[in-house]
């Protein structure tokens, strides 16, 4: 097991959340940008922050909840639409900064997603050509495609029907330039 604390420098701001409602996103992503706005950072790195934690918890609202045999609950519902889940379903939410750092641990209690579809999924869209990317409806890979080539690290976590945790960072350079796929890293 992996923690978001070991993974993390050493002097960031940490901040922690239970998301119940989808509609909660949008107050979490405000405060990603308080986050940038007290370490300065330019504001291209904040809409990557933005953007990737929009996809993780699109993921960990509609992707993620299936019911007792397994099915997906809110898969193939309009995004706009508000999910609302229990207490004891409620999504982790992390947040860290520094001036070198920015991550984001989201953690839902359902552990639907399988190894095999994280790699099938990033293959995926990974394989040139239209046909590769099923786009007649939600889960066609392109989020977790966009996660792993925008972070600077991304560590998945599984227990099968327990759990799935992402963990994902971007290192914020001092000179603003960023290899965006090449320090990636899936574990």
């Amino acid at each position: 097991m992996i923690y978001f604390e070991d993974v993390l420098s050493t002097s960031v701001e940490l901040a922690c959340f239970q998301l119940l409602s989808s509609k909660q996103k949008s107050a979490l992503l405000n405060t990603i940008e308080q986050q940038f706005n007290t370490v300065r950072m330019p504001s291209r790195m904040r809409g990557l922050a933005q953007n990737l934690a929009d996809e993780l918890l699109t993921n960990a609202f509609f992707n993620a909840p299936v019911n007792d045999q397994g099915k997906p609950l809110y898969r193939e519902w309009d995004r706009r639409r508000e999910v609302l889940l229990d207490n004891a379903n409620a999504i982790e939410v992390e947040l860290a900064i520094s001036p070198e750092q920015w991550g984001i641990r989201v953690r839902d209690p359902f552990g639907s997603l399988t190894p095999d579809e994280v790699y099938t999924q990033i293959e995926r869209a990974r394989t040139k050509g239209g046909g590769q990317v099923r786009m007649e409806t939600a889960g066609a890979g392109l989020g977790l495609f966009m996660i792993v080539s925008t972070a600077s690290r991304v560590i998945v976590q599984i227990s099968p029907q327990q759990w799935t945790e992402f963990i994902v960072l971007l290192q914020l350079s001092d000179t603003g330039a960023r290899k965006l796929t090449t320090a990636t890293e899936l574990e």
